[in-house]
This record gives C-alpha cells, structure tokens and sequence, in this order.
C-alpha cells in the first residue's frame, strides 16, 4: 500500500487482496476484521495499483437532498462493520 498527500486529500495505492479466483468464496459472507487493512475516516482517493479509481471518501460532504436515503438504507441493513452504501447508478453524485 502507497499513501501520500495531495492537498486536503490522501491518495492511497492498494493492490488486490484477492485473487480473482478466490472471490467466489465470500459471495454471502460477512467481512471479517482480519481483512480491513485501513479505515479511512478523512478525505481520500483510493486507486488499484494499475490507476483504476475504486473510491472517493469526503468526511461530512453526503449532499443534503440525499441524507434521508443514505439513513434509510443504513437502518434496513444487518449489525455488521462491513456495510458500504453508494447511490444508485440514477441518482447524480455530488
């Protein structure tokens, strides 16, 4: 993993951490602790090792006008500290 700064912005490098091969072996299942490597909890770009985007994470910037989905879809979703939520593919991002 490669992390700098840019600005207000980290910029963090990781490679896969699975084969392509091994992920027909989580579908259904929870994400254990022992495979978080970093939680980002402040501004960053988070890019595979070939430069491919994979996320964009800006503390406190949830546009207003989706705040009541983003609630909704967090309190209809199983106890579980791996839960991710993005906007639908029709909804237009900040």
């Amino acid at each position: 993993m490669i992390r700098k700064q840019v600005g207000g912005t980290e910029i963090i490098l990781i490679p896969p951490k699975f084969e392509d091969s091994e992920l027909p072996n989580y579908i259904g299942t929870f994400l254990q602790p022992s495979m978080i490597d970093i939680i980002i909890d402040h501004d960053a770009d988070v890019y595979s090792t070939d430069g491919t985007l994979l996320a964009k994470f800006r503390k406190s910037s949830i546009n207003p006008d989706y705040q009541d989905l983003f609630t909704m879809l967090l309190s209809n979703t199983p106890t579980n500290p791996a839960v991710v939520v993005a906007l639908p593919p029709h909804l237009p991002s900040q």
